[in-house]
């Protein structure tokens, strides 16, 4: 594709995401997943009186919920039952899965944590999660860790970030006892961006390898909330 026939598309995009709200923002994500993911993605619709359950799209492969929120304009109260609502369909994604809810833990970036522990239940009210401010964090009587290793530069915006429920029981790390330790004198390696050659001078390189590898036991112990731009 042509540079400018890219940069027509991008602002055709730009305008059609930026112009689309409640309805037919909805609309206008599920035909975007439709055609990344084809037969993988799941949009919901709501059913009778039950609705959608907050769900209105799922990737199979990976059991990932979406839930597309694109009111004409935001309130405080329901930034907050938002969040609440995320955090339900988290939950009940692995209560729903049989999952023993043993050792459940949340883990997010420090931007998300950072914002949950301000929200109060309404203005000037009860602080919404006090308990996020102890020295054991906690979202619902389960921990709370968060990690800069989740990113906060996703999405189209860029601002975006993951929240992750894991039942922490069913997360298994390997590792093999020992090292596999290789010697050899006439191998290369790199010093201040320079390649240097252990024979040259008169050395002997040594490498020590140990591994490891992690896993879940059983995959819905997981659940993973995309595009969170809490405090973005």
């Amino acid at each position: 594709m042509e540079s400018l026939e890219k940069a027509y598309y991008d602002v055709r995009f730009e305008n059609a995401f930026l112009k689309a709200k409640g309805n037919a923002f909805q609309t206008f994500f599920n035909e975007l997943m439709g055609r990344a993911y084809k037969g993988d993605y799941m949009p919901c619709r709501p059913w009778g009186n039950r609705g959608d359950r907050k769900n209105d799209g799922f990737l199979k492969s990976e059991r990932r919920l979406f839930q597309v929120y694109a009111p004409n304009k935001m309130t405080g109260r329901k930034t907050i039952d938002k969040i609440e609502e995320d955090f339900k369909r988290m939950m009940n994604l692995l209560m729903n899965a049989d999952v023993k809810m043993r050792r459940p833990v949340w883990i997010m970036h420090p931007r998300e944590v950072n914002h949950l522990k301000i929200q109060r239940n309404t203005d000037g009210g009860q602080l919404l999660y006090p308990e996020l401010r102890t020295g054991n964090p906690t979202i619902h009587n389960w921990p709370v860790f968060n990690t800069t290793t989740i990113p906060s530069n996703l999405g189209g915006s860029g601002d975006e970030s993951e929240v992750y429920l894991v039942e922490m029981f069913d997360a298994i790390i390997g590792e093999v006892s020992g090292l596999e330790i290789v010697a050899n004198a006439s191998a290369s390696y790199v010093e201040n961006a320079t390649l240097q050659s252990a024979f040259s001078r008169d050395e002997t390189l040594i490498r020590a390898i140990t591994m490891h590898d992690f896993a879940m036991r059983h995959t819905v112990s997981v659940a993973v909330l995309t595009a969170v731009d809490w405090g973005a």
